[in-house]
């Protein structure tokens, strides 16, 4: 079988090449988060956290096999990115594999199982045990599976390509086949895991056990807060002028813009708030159009926010129940409850001069 031909390996340096990988990663820290007391509130990392966490546990340990090989550092097999429609999670692993110069393998339910690929549970395992054997053998190498939650929908009696038969399949080989010294690494992304039924089977997925610990290696790629929201507005107008100064050679700045009062972002980031980058790009696309520009320069008609808003208001919208979702999930993945039962008990201890360490519960979840 060809996987070449079945889109499963692909060249995703022809597609988007850069000398800086995660250039198209925007983001910076969040000044505020250390004001929180982060065992009461469970703070979202901010977009700067999420790219160091790539770069730690993704980047270094796929292209340094002396990092990767060593006792304390240990190996990561596998990783979870989860986070809303448009958050970056495609954009992040792309970014891993492009920085490390690896081979880039499509697993995808949709690609697998929904194309027409596989047509048995025995077809979906075959191309899997392929894909495997040849990203070893061509390593270093990413296998990308998206829409991962599909895997964990449980249930009994599926016939036919179904997705539930990959879990399995990449369970068996990323136990068995990845080692220390095969620098391949498998990432899951998920817009909507809070909706798979085995969770206990997703937390084995991405949990290694690695000298007398447990690691889980999951990553929840949040909605941009103001600040950050500032910079893509501003990175993702400039990038449309940019395209428009490559048609008509007639540069344009949108710092100059804004200063000029032409161009509002302010009002533009308060307005935005509940979405993602991905949907921030599109809107931005949307409207400045070439002859919208070109009406700009021509007749002076400034960029009204209306028109930036209105593309915007059509895409995909986070309400207060997904963030709810999502904050839910990741307490249950890190075991938050535990965690923060047994930090509270030590600081009762520290206070009442107990010396001893408190004493975990049986048979409690373990920590991450």
């Amino acid at each position: 079988m060809n996987l070449v031909r079945c889109g499963i390996l692909q060249d995703i340096e022809a597609i988007e090449h850069s000398p800086d990988p995660f250039e198209q990663w925007i983001g910076e820290t969040d000044v505020l988060a250390s004001e929180y007391d982060r065992v009461e509130t469970l703070v979202d990392p901010s977009l700067l956290d999420v790219r160091n966490y790539a770069v730690e546990f993704g980047v270094l340990p796929l292209g340094c096999p002396a990092l990767r090989e060593t006792d304390k550092f240990g190996y990561v097999p596998s990783m979870l990115l989860y986070g809303p429609s448009g958050s970056g999670k495609t954009t992040l692993a792309r970014s891993i594999a492009i920085s490390c110069g690896a081979r880039w393998f499509d697993l995808s339910p949709a690609r697998i199982c929904e194309s027409g690929i596989c047509t048995s549970k025995e077809d979906i395992e075959k191309i899997v045990h392929l894909t495997f054997h040849v990203a070893k053998y061509l390593k270093p190498s990413v296998i990308y599976v998206d829409e991962i939650e599909k895997i964990f929908e449980g249930g009994k009696g599926h016939t036919g390509p179904h997705p539930t038969f990959l879990l399995a399949a990449l369970k068996t080989h990323i136990k068995k086949s990845i080692t220390k010294i095969s620098r391949v690494l498998v990432i899951g992304a998920s817009s909507k895991p809070f909706i798979a039924k085995e969770l206990k089977a997703m937390k084995d997925l991405f949990t290694v056990d690695d000298e007398n610990r447990q690691m889980r290696h999951m990553c929840f790629c949040p909605w941009p807060d103001n600040t950050n929201r500032v910079l893509l507005w501003r990175k993702f107008i400039q990038e449309a002028l940019g395209e428009f100064k490559e048609r008509s050679k007639i540069q344009l700045d949108v710092s100059t813009m804004e200063n000029s009062g032409h161009l509002d972002l302010n009002l533009l980031t308060k307005c935005s708030e509940g979405y993602t980058a991905g949907s921030i790009r599109q809107a931005v696309f949307q409207c400045l159009s070439y002859r919208r520009i070109q009406k700009y320069l021509q007749l002076k008609k400034i960029f009204q926010p209306e028109e930036f808003l209105e593309h915007l208001s059509k895409t995909e919208y986070c309400y207060a129940e997904d963030r709810q979702n999502f904050h839910a999930f990741r307490a249950e993945m890190i075991c938050r409850e535990d965690a923060k039962e047994l930090i509270l008990a030590k600081r009762e201890a520290l206070l009442n001069g107990d010396q001893e360490e408190p004493k975990k519960k049986k048979g409690g979840k373990k920590k991450k």
